[in-house]
């Protein structure tokens, strides 16, 4: 994996971390239980077609393990032990599988190979309504030319 590719997962994790931290121990705790999250990695159509499956299962297992690390509270899928697709999955499914989890809150990250850059991984929060509470987005790279350039970073925040 590339230092670039290292930094941008490292952004992408520092958002689940953020979330992790402060939306999970925020949150009001149910009635019904603990405050969880379903974790769900989405390879999008464009990294299938211009992108390696490695550079998105490396995305998957360190967003994964990361969580696991940090002793996160995830939700699973009981079922088919869903956390990721290498196929389009409709949104809407997946918020039924996090629905079914118990999970209190579905962090949702897709990774796409846009024709500009060589990689784009957008962090989404919903919450069990399907309301977005929040987004992050980090890429890297002119996608063309295949050149790795600095990842453009957005403003960190506390997120709810």
């Amino acid at each position: 994996m590339t230092l670039r590719l290292s930094i941008l997962i490292g952004f992408a994790l520092a958002i689940v971390f953020c979330f992790s931290s402060e939306a999970l121990s925020q949150a009001p705790s149910s009635a019904s239980g603990p405050q969880t999250v379903f974790v769900f990695v989405q390879r999008a159509s464009s990294h299938v077609k211009y992108s390696k499956p490695e550079v998105f299962h490396d995305v998957l297992d360190d967003v994964m393990g990361y969580l696991k690390q940090k002793n996160v509270a995830m939700a699973s899928d009981e079922f088919g032990n869903r956390t990721h697709s290498e196929d389009e999955m409709p949104l809407a499914t997946v918020q039924g599988i996090a629905r079914d989890s118990g999970a209190t809150h579905l962090l949702y990250a897709l990774v796409e190979r846009p024709v500009t850059k060589w990689i784009k991984v957008t962090v989404r929060c919903y919450d069990m309504a399907g309301q977005q509470l929040w987004q992050e987005e980090a890429a890297s790279g002119g996608g063309l030319s295949g050149e790795h350039g600095p990842v453009s970073y957005t403003h960190l925040r506390a997120h709810e």
